[in-house]
């Protein structure tokens, strides 16, 4: 048997398909999920609400033994929370919404705008605005067959993107959603349900899943696929003509139409759709046998993850369009170790599984919405700017009573550390029969993010170090240098050896607000680390 996917890759597979399984079903109560699924991804413009969240489920007594640092560090990252309020989509190009991330007890505010041309965020605790330019992020530099950058896309054509993307989603839905399969446990009830404040008639769907019971599920959903060839073909064909007929839209894009012509090799439209059918179906059939053969080969392993304590289960407020109004999601990742092996190596881990959570209220559902416009701003930084700093600079752009600040100093980014071996370098350090440590300059302070320049006409050298404020001046061959207009002597002249300048490492790091010591690298090698924290 060909494999056509890994063990773990199927596992991936496993978990994934729980996204799915909870709104992909056949209808029951009046409600039809399969449509109604549908008709969530054909959203393209609302109003709402949302929030995503992590926790990690700890173990009792977790903290027990840990340093206070450790405590605090685990207690944030154990509850996470993102929260998008006042969400105004008009379309997948324009949109605003304000937002906190929470870590722990302390949270972060920020808000974003975005347009075709511009979208800028706006980081609680930073008097600078985050902006990027949308237009160097348009759809022909994104697709791979685009030959060059599309011009924006304009409002008709857009529109026109946006029909074809329901033909596609009604075309797929045919085959891949229709054919889902119900969970075991599912219901539906009509109730009175507060969204925006406003109390609305809708259908109450509840829908869970466990661990055990997922496989099963895969399997009757392969086979759903495998056996409805028809509703195959008619997905495949459906997609070929809808994206066939519309070379206008691809010519706007950038990129010529990849299905105006039949195939190359001299193809019916009928036999490449043919040909591909019995593509899918066979990677069908070898997912299937894949899937059979994890079971019996890793049967262990899966039962450890795949447990009646692995869980996902939706909470759906649907209206009378099958517009899911308000959900809440929750999946639980919880392993049940009963090999002692597993429990030894897992001891030390503070956590026994892993809870996320998501919720959501929309209203105005693809009804006519104004989002919040970007404006741009003088002292805004730009995407490429912000790529270009050094770890300390991004800190620095944060207020430092800020919790970003305070968050961000925390994680180590206003460390520098510089890391020389006396061999394996093309520069290494070089000491010097004296004892005393000399190290390659440029290469030192393209490290820390410094400047060096040269001046022929007075033959001296200026470093300029941004981190510390620091200006050295010096000469080759001399000891004398000058540090922020004062006069200092340091251990070793300037030495220009083999084509490159050293100068003594523990003058010119202590100059920085550094420090220097030799470590040990591996048995009794040896490493120079430079370290300093701005």
């Amino acid at each position: 048997m060909k494999k056509s996917m890994g063990k773990k890759s199927l596992l991936a597979l496993l978990l994934a398909a729980v996204l799915v399984i909870a709104v992909g079903c056949q209808a029951v109560g009046g409600v039809d999920f399969n449509q109604m699924l549908k008709q969530s991804l054909k959203v393209t413009s609302m109003e709402g609400k949302q929030s995503i969240e992590l926790q990690l489920l700890l173990k009792d007594g977790a903290a027990e033994g840990m340093p206070e640092e450790e405590v605090a560090l685990m207690n944030m990252l154990s509850n996470m929370k993102l929260e998008f309020n006042d969400i105004k989509m008009k379309d997948a190009q324009n949109m605003s919404l304000n937002g906190q991330l929470w870590l722990g007890e302390s949270n972060i505010g920020f808000s974003l705008q975005m347009s075709e041309q511009l979208a800028v965020l706006k980081i609680e605790g930073s008097d600078r605005a985050f902006e990027m330019d949308m237009t160097d992020a348009s759809l022909g530099g994104i697709l791979p067959m685009a030959e060059e950058p599309a011009p924006s896309v304009d409002a008709e054509t857009q529109a026109e993107l946006t029909e074809i993307g329901r033909q596609i989603i009604d075309h797929v839905g045919g085959y891949v959603i229709d054919n889902l399969p119900n969970p075991s446990k599912l219901s539906v009830n009509p109730v009175q349900e507060t969204i925006n404040g406003e109390s609305l008639s809708v259908f109450h769907v509840q829908a869970e899943i466990n661990g055990e019971e997922l496989v099963g599920w895969l399997h009757s959903y392969l086979d759903a696929l495998i056996a409805d060839r028809e509703g195959l073909s008619a997905m495949l064909t459906g997609l070929f003509e809808s994206l066939s007929k519309e070379s206008a839209i691809w010519e706007s894009l950038g990129t010529s139409n990849p299905f105006a012509e039949a195939d190359p090799g001299g193809q019916t439209k009928e036999e490449f759709i043919e040909e591909n059918v019995e593509i899918i179906l066979t990677l069908l059939d070898d997912v299937k046998m894949e899937l059979t053969a994890l079971e019996q080969e890793e049967a262990e392993s899966l039962g450890i993850i795949l447990n009646k304590d692995t869980y996902m289960k939706a909470d759906l407020y649907v209206d009378s369009k099958l517009d899911i109004r308000k959900s809440v999601l929750e999946a639980v990742i919880k392993p049940s170790m009963t090999v002692q092996d597993d429990e030894e190596m897992l001891a030390e881990i503070p956590f026994e599984g892993i809870l996320i959570r998501s919720t959501s209220e929309m209203w105005n559902v693809n009804g006519n919405v104004s989002p919040v416009q970007p404006v741009q701003t003088a002292n805004a930084v730009t995407l490429d700017e912000l790529m270009e700093k050094q770890s300390y600079e991004v800190v620095r752009l944060f207020n430092s009573d800020s919790v970003v600040y305070n968050l961000l100093k925390d994680m180590g980014m206003t460390k520098q550390t510089v890391m020389m071996h006396p061999v394996y370098e093309v520069n290494p350090p070089i000491i010097t029969p004296d004892g005393i440590t000399l190290i390659p300059l440029r290469d030192t302070l393209n490290q820390l993010g410094a400047t060096l320049s040269y001046d022929a006409s007075s033959k001296k050298y200026t470093i300029l170090d941004k981190g510390t404020n620091t200006k050295i001046v010096l000469s080759r061959g001399s000891k004398k240098v000058t540090i922020n207009n004062e006069q200092k002597t340091w251990s070793f002249p300037a030495a220009n050896i083999g084509g490159t300048l050293y100068v003594p490492a523990r003058d010119f790091i202590t100059s920085v607000g550094g420090t220097i010591k030799w470590d040990t690298f591996y048995m009794d090698e040896k490493i120079l680390l430079l370290e300093r924290e701005l």
